[in-house]
């Protein structure tokens, strides 16, 4: 029996080229792999020229970036599937706690970060879209905590997680 051929989307949080993450190598090989037994595979990421016919500005930022190839996403693969909408939900919500945790990562001075947090979520409003309910518990505590304003707490949290993660 021939084996179904599938229409797979992929997602990477950086662009998908790189090689400075795992996330990106694996999604890469997996779409190399599933492209050459002939399933048709389009990898999305904040970093491409193919997303939505526009190239996204690496100088824009990656809230700007993130909400823009969410948004592109969810009008191409949205509202045909509950299992896919509880994705792409999750993967917005990824994607907003991945721009804090760079904060920390950048070694930001606390006021700084959130301060730079707020602009941001103030600007793109990323939580407007993302359902809170339908998280993962750790997922849906940092998207309640930047809903309610609490930057410093989500950054104090992030901290204490990735100081666990060393």
């Amino acid at each position: 029996m021939a084996e179904k051929k599938l229409n797979i989307a992929m997602l990477g949080h950086k662009h998908m080229l790189s090689r400075e993450g795992g996330v990106e190598i694996v999604v890469r090989e997996l779409a190399t792999r599933m492209a050459a037994r002939g399933h048709a595979v389009t990898c999305y990421d904040r970093r491409t020229s193919h997303v939505s016919g526009e190239k996204l500005d690496n100088r824009s930022g990656r809230f700007e970036n993130n909400k823009r190839l969410t948004e592109y996403i969810e009008s191409h693969l949205g509202h045909q599937d509950d299992a896919l909408d509880f994705q792409i939900n999750a993967f917005k919500a990824y994607w907003l706690m991945m721009a804090v945790f760079h904060e920390v990562k950048c070694g930001r001075r606390l006021t700084e970060a959130a301060g730079h947090i707020r602009r941001q979520i103030r600007l793109h409003r990323p939580l407007d879209s993302i359902r809170i309910r339908e998280l993962p518990l750790a997922a849906g505590f940092y998207m309640v905590l930047l809903k309610m304003k609490l930057y410093y707490t989500t950054l104090i949290c992030t901290r204490i997680v990735q100081s666990g993660r060393r």
